[in-house]
């Protein structure tokens, strides 16, 4: 198995590191458990690989920012599913539009070497609000759950 695109720490910068402890704390004992977010990046990592695969070597793909980008929005979702009280619209949309990149990689529809910023943004907008919810990097998250909790205690503004 070939190493994985991003590690934990470029996942935590993504997304923030109280947020993916959060997502990570299955068993809800205040505590990451052990190997979910590794699990979760491992997961991505092949997706991304498979697909990128098509056009270009592995060793390539490493060190492409697209390549990362698409890798921190899949094991994001992952991680999102996993805690089924923290899912919304915005949860797929950000795996369709991620997947849907990804699939026109495969067809060779992208140049890939030169799609690095175009990647980045493209799986975090989502067209519409919900009052009861906070938009932070694409996402809705509920304010009642302990993942806004811990961005509140990362004193993240809005939450």
């Amino acid at each position: 198995m070939a190493a994985d695109l991003i590690t934990s720490a470029e996942l935590a910068t993504a997304y923030g590191s109280d947020f993916i402890e959060a997502m990570a704390d299955r068993d809800r004992d205040g505590t990451s458990d052990a190997g979910v977010v590794s699990n979760a990046i491992s997961a991505a990592s092949e997706i991304v690989r498979s697909h990128f695969r098509k056009a270009m070597s592995d060793a390539d793909v490493t060190g492409l920012s697209s390549a990362k980008r698409l890798t921190e929005q899949l094991a994001y979702v992952h991680l999102r599913k996993l805690t089924p009280s923290t899912l919304d619209a915005s949860v797929d949309v950000i795996e369709e539009r991620a997947m849907d990149y990804l699939r026109r990689v495969s067809r060779g529809e992208v140049d890939v070497a030169d799609s690095a910023d175009s990647v980045t943004e493209t799986a975090l907008t989502t067209s519409s609000t919900q009052s009861s919810s906070v938009y932070a990097r694409g996402f809705a998250i509920d304010s009642s759950n302990s993942s806004t909790q811990a961005l509140k205690q990362a004193g993240m503004s809005g939450y």
